[in-house]
C-alpha cells in the first residue's frame, strides 16, 4: 500500500507539474506577443490586410504542406536504414499528425512523440522508433545550423556574428561526432544493463547506420531542402506583403526565427518566432510590418497542419501486410 501511494503522489506531482508548465508557456507567448502589440495601431493591421495579395499567401500555405512530404521521405530513408520498409503514405500521414500536435502542444516533442507512438503500432519496435525520430530531427536541426553559420559568414546582415560562431561550432562539433563514430566501428557494441546506456549505445549504433551508408548525402540533402522550403513559404509571403526583401534575407531571417522557436518556452513557438521576427527584419520593413509578417507566417503554417487533424480524427488501424513489411529485413550497407 506505501508503494501504490508513492507511486500516486509521484504521478499527482508530475501532472501538475505539467500542467503548471503549461500555464506557464501560455503566459509566456500572451506576453511577448501583447509586449510586440504595444506600439501597433490597429489601422497597421487593417492596412496590411487589405493590401495583401491572397494569392500568394495561399502560395506560402500550400509551400508549407510540402513538409510532411518532405520529412516522410526523409524518416522512410532513416527508417531503411534501421532495417524497416515503411510506405510513404504511411510516414506522410503519421508526419502530418506530428506537424499538427506540434502546433498545439505546448513543446515541439509532442508530436514527435506521438509519431513513435503510431509508428511502432505498424511494427517498428519503440527502441527503433525513437532512435529514428531523433537522428531525422538532429540532422534537420544540424543542417540548419549550417544554413545560419552560411548566411552569417556569408556577410548576411540578420545573422549576428555571435549566432553565426555558435552555428559553426555546433556544426563542427557534429561533423566531429560522425568522425569518432567511424572510427568507433565494433566498439559501440558493448553490453550493459543500464537503460540509459543502452538506450545511448542504441542512438549512437543508428547514427553510424544512418550517416556512414550511400544514402547520408542524399538525407543531408532533404535536410537542406526543407531548410529552402521554409524560406521559399517566407518568401511568398512577403511577395503576399509587398516587402523589398530577396530570397537570401528570407532564408536567414525564416532559419534565425525558426532555430528562436525550437526553444522549450512557449506553446508552438508563439511569441518567441514573433519576436526575433521583429528584432531581424524590423530595420528593414518596420516593427509593424515584421510582426504582421511573423504573425500571418503562424497562421499559414497552423493552415497547412490542418490535413494532420483530419487524419488524427481518422487514423484506420495498420493493414497485417503493412505490418509485416515493416519487419522485412533489408541490407545494411556502409562505406
Amino acid at each position: 500500500m506505501r508503494k501504490l501511494s508513492s507511486l500516486y503522489r509521484r504521478i499527482v506531482r508530475y501532472r501538475f507539474s505539467k500542467r503548471l508548465a503549461l500555464i506557464a508557456k501560455a503566459i509566456i507567448s500572451t506576453v511577448i506577443v501583447l509586449f510586440l502589440f504595444r506600439k501597433i495601431h490597429v489601422s497597421s493591421i487593417e492596412g496590411a490586410l487589405a493590401a495583401m495579395r491572397t494569392e500568394f499567401f495561399f502560395l506560402c500555405v500550400l509551400q508549407l504542406a510540402l513538409i510532411p512530404l518532405l520529412g516522410a521521405v526523409r524518416w522512410q530513408v532513416v527508417l531503411s536504414r534501421l532495417g524497416y520498409v515503411q510506405s510513404l503514405k504511411s510516414l506522410g500521414r503519421v508526419f502530418w499528425i506530428g506537424m499538427a500536435l506540434n502546433q498545439i502542444l505546448p513543446t515541439a516533442v509532442g508530436g514527435d512523440a506521438f509519431r513513435a507512438w503510431i509508428i511502432c503500432r505498424n511494427g517498428v519496435r519503440l527502441v527503433e522508433a525513437t532512435v529514428s525520430i531523433i537522428i531525422e530531427r538532429a540532422l534537420l536541426l544540424g543542417t540548419l545550423l549550417a544554413t545560419i553559420a552560411i548566411a552569417g559568414w556569408g556577410g548576411s546582415p540578420l545573422v549576428p556574428p555571435p549566432l553565426s560562431t555558435f552555428a559553426t561550432i555546433c556544426v563542427v562539433a557534429g561533423a566531429l561526432t560522425v568522425a569518432l563514430l567511424a572510427i568507433s566501428g565494433q566498439r559501440l557494441d558493448f553490453e550493459s544493463d543500464r537503460k540509459i546506456v543502452v538506450f545511448i549505445r542504441d542512438i549512437c549504433i543508428g547514427s553510424r547506420k544512418v550517416l556512414l551508408s550511400y544514402r547520408a548525402l542524399p538525407l543531408i540533402a532533404l535536410c537542406f531542402l526543407t531548410n529552402l522550403n521554409f524560406a521559399i513559404a517566407g518568401w511568398w509571403l512577403g511577395v503576399a506583403l509587398d516587402l523589398p526583401l530577396h530570397l537570401s534575407a528570407y532564408i536567414a531571417a525564416i532559419s534565425v526565427a525558426t532555430l528562436a522557436s525550437l526553444m522549450p518556452v512557449s506553446i508552438g513557438g508563439w511569441g518567441v518566432r514573433e519576436a526575433a521576427t521583429v528584432a531581424l527584419l524590423g530595420s528593414l520593413v518596420g516593427s509593424d510590418m515584421a510582426l504582421i509578417y511573423s504573425l500571418l507566417f503562424g497562421a499559414a503554417l497552423v493552415m497547412s497542419s490542418l490535413p494532420g487533424v483530419l487524419f488524427l480524427l481518422w487514423s484506420p488501424q495498420p493493414r497485417v501486410d503493412e505490418q509485416n513489411d515493416a519487419l522485412l529485413p533489408i541490407e545494411q550497407e556502409t562505406i
